[in-house]
């Protein structure tokens, strides 16, 4: 074969070979063609950032996602914008025919906030409420995080940079709180995982009790409401409480019981059974009750009043413990799928609200509620009358109960009607898992609005040998705090005496951020508060008989 001799032409043929990829990668990348960024595939990429113009040419394509600048020593995510809906959260348009559909997106845990706007209009009252009550009083302030007000029952938690941190825990011997913060914080976890647009970096307090009291009280005195705003299962209609933010039930995660379970489970089993009884022409025409009357008083009267009806299936269940029913009540036990095959259940507080009320407006069947004394995320949404009833409403000491029953099943088609209503009310729309992320994510925001501080991510600490400074984060990343409190604890044997060598003291563990030994590692606090991480509390003695919280 001839060889290329050298040359221009040679010459020239190389340098265009090299500069046409040159020239088009420059052509597609740089600002001095008017195209900021890159591009992706709409398959690979479907929302545009608010903060960059939209190109007419690039039809087909959309810009790559734009990022605040990030200061090492705080990051922070996109500041609030009170001009945006939500503060500026992750506000691209959706398509205009979006609507939400139970069967598609009950476990969407990442709907945009327009398509949780659109899906749940009226679901952030209570949130609405808290804000608006904050604006008129004054900011919460980094001295509302107390948390010395109450003796155990009590978490600190920040979300920064959109991952959430544990930073203090005050658990308690009886041990239902440990399971509750689990529970509440995988919830939270969830929903802020499964959205892609920015949060704020909030820090906050959550009460893990049934009520946020002052605990103990002095021997004689009543119990007084804590004035520090801070995260409640529940809050007082009465307004003493007002503060107070409500957030969703731990049972949305899941009750470990074996009654219940977990949420989405209930809600498929519930479903199950209906559909294997006909529906509602299956359904047994009595009320249903189940629970513990030594909660509440007017439990007690309910089991008065409903006594020899031949409407009434309502009966006592007592607990040997926080999780064990008694023998001798337990084969009358109901699970909660199994109420529904009733058209009447019965709902009752306990010691304040009552975490059965969700599971039994799953139901297709129609709800019997009290007066309620309690606040939940969804107590507004329930109507007592007209065309959009989804409840029976009767009196506090259920005087009214037997005539009520009476009416509806005189009257079959009312109380499908209710049925029906409750259903696409409940059901299908605002108790969906879906739905309690997008509470959440509306609950950082509205928290984040009065908000008076930036919360600190690093703290200053101080090598207590060489005297050197460094920075640290604060609290523990949450997927460490779990995995490590879920951890079994194995026992090992003992080791024997002679197996011991002699002449070597016996080791204490030493702390390697201090090089410093501790008497116990497992025990180790930090000197400032702040430092000290929860931990899982060790092992309690079963509760004596009886129960908290009203199941």
């Amino acid at each position: 074969m001839k060889s290329w001799p050298a040359g221009p032409r040679r010459t020239f043929l190389l340098l265009a070979a090299c500069a046409i990829p040159l020239f088009l990668i420059v052509a597609t990348t740089s600002k001095l063609f008017g195209r900021p960024s890159s591009y992706f595939p709409v398959a690979l990429y479907t929302k545009s950032s608010p903060t960059q113009a939209p190109i007419a040419e690039a039809t087909e394509f959309h810009i790559l996602p734009w990022s605040p600048p990030v200061n090492d020593a705080s990051p922070t995510a996109l500041p609030f914008n009170p001009h945006l809906p939500h503060g500026g959260q992750n506000d691209a348009p959706e398509p205009e025919q979006w609507t939400f559909d139970a069967a598609r997106d009950a476990r969407d845990f990442g709907l945009s906030d327009e398509q949780c706007d659109a899906a749940f209009p009226d679901f952030y009252e209570e949130i609405d409420r808290a804000v608006e009550l904050h604006r008129s009083l004054g900011n919460i302030t980094i001295d509302d995080l107390d948390m010395s007000w109450r003796r155990d029952e009590m978490l600190r938690a920040m979300i920064f940079d959109r991952q959430l941190y544990i930073i203090d825990a005050k658990w308690s011997r009886h041990g239902f709180d440990l399971p509750r913060a689990i529970a509440l914080l995988q919830s939270m976890y969830r929903a802020i995982i499964a959205y892609p647009g920015p949060l704020p970096n909030i820090e906050f307090t959550i009460c893990l009790g049934d009520v946020a009291v002052f605990a103990p009280p002095p021997s004689n005195a009543p119990r007084q409401t804590s004035k520090h705003p801070t995260w409640v299962l529940t809050r007082r209609a009465d307004g003493s409480d007002a503060q107070n933010w409500v957030i969703p039930d731990f049972g949305y995660w899941s009750w470990p019981l074996d009654v219940v379970g977990e949420y989405s489970q209930v809600r498929r089993e519930i479903s199950y059974v209906e559909e294997m009884i006909g529906g509602w022409a299956g359904k047994v025409p009595k009320a249903v009750w189940r629970g513990a009357a030594i909660t509440n008083p007017l439990r007690k009267e309910l089991l008065r009043v409903a006594e020899g009806k031949e409407w009434s299936d309502v009966r006592e269940v007592t607990w040997d413990s926080m999780t064990d029913i008694s023998e001798g009540t337990r084969r009358q036990s109901l699970t909660m799928p199994e109420h529904c095959q009733y058209e009447f259940v019965v709902h009752t507080e306990g010691h304040s609200y009552s975490g059965r009320g969700k599971y039994l407006l799953n139901c297709h069947s129609v709800s019997i509620i009290h007066d309620p004394e309690w606040i939940e995320p969804h107590t507004h949404l329930l109507v007592p009358e007209g065309t959009d009833q989804n409840f029976l409403p009767v009196d506090p000491n259920f005087t009214n109960l037997d005539n009520s029953i009476r009416s509806l099943l005189a009257h079959p088609h009312d109380a499908q009607r209710i049925a029906d209503n409750a259903v696409a009310t409940f059901r299908d729309r605002y108790l969906t898992p879906a739905a309690q992320a997008c509470y959440w994510r509306r609950l950082f925001w509205g928290w984040s609005q009065v908000q008076d501080f930036v919360p600190e991510f690093y703290r200053t600490v101080k090598d207590r040998e060489t005297g050197r400074v460094r920075r640290k984060g604060r609290g523990e990343p949450f997927e460490s705090w779990i995995s490590r409190g879920l951890r079994p604890k194995v026992e090992l044997p003992e080791e024997k005496p002679a197996d011991k060598p002699a002449d070597k003291a016996e080791e204490k563990p030493v702390d390697k951020a201090d090089e410093k030994p501790v008497e116990n590692a497992e025990e180790k606090t930090a000197e400032n508060p702040e430092e000290k991480v929860a931990d899982k509390p060790a092992e309690e003695p079963k509760t004596p008989k009886g129960e908290k919280e009203g199941r």
